[in-house]
């Protein structure tokens, strides 16, 4: 029996790939507060092309699953009310990637970081999942990026899944959104 259990645990955790997440104790009373947000990704440990993958994604994400108006970071017209900061590393070995992503949600009223999370997860680089996603993100960086879409789609959803956002936007900030977005 013990066996049994400790083979359950030691699989459940090796398929698993949230290492950790933390937040303080007025995050949701925080992350509500806050409307307009940038995201930024470390150039450190990925290709150019990664990164800019990486926050097409985390950007289309954050449009479709919360209220937040995602600016762009290079565009400084608007004052943020926070800065999402992601740091991938990718490790590829023969046909598998091991990917992390580490995320740092600021408050920059607070200049406090509210939420941390790590997760971590190895993915077959020759994976049929989402292939309409890896599709359209190979029409736009190139066939190279392809096999990558797949574990950067995962591991960027299951890293904001739980952030909820702002519960309601005014009607100029509808409208702010839609024009933000569409840029």
């Amino acid at each position: 029996m013990k066996i049994l259990i400790i083979i359950l645990w030691v699989s459940f955790y090796s398929c698993s790939s949230v290492v950790y997440k933390t937040k303080t104790k007025s995050f949701s009373n925080d992350i509500n507060s806050m409307k307009r947000i940038s995201i930024q990704i470390s150039e450190k440990n990925i290709s150019e092309k990664s990164k800019l993958l990486l926050y097409d994604i985390l950007k289309q994400e954050f449009s479709h699953r919360t209220l937040f108006i995602v600016y762009s970071e290079k565009d400084k017209s608007m004052k943020r009310d926070g800065i999402f900061f992601v740091e991938a590393n990718e490790k590829i070995k023969g046909n598998t990637i091991e990917l992390s992503l580490i995320g740092h949600f600021v408050d920059t009223k607070m200049n406090l970081s509210i939420w941390h999370s790590k997760l971590k997860k190895s993915f077959d680089l020759g994976s049929k999942e989402n292939l309409s996603v890896s599709e359209t993100y190979a029409e736009k960086y190139g066939n190279e990026i392809k096999p990558k879409v797949n574990p950067y789609f995962e591991l960027s959803k299951s890293l904001i899944e739980n952030l909820e956002g702002p519960k309601s936007l005014s009607e100029d900030e509808e409208l702010e959104k839609i024009e933000i977005e569409s840029k």
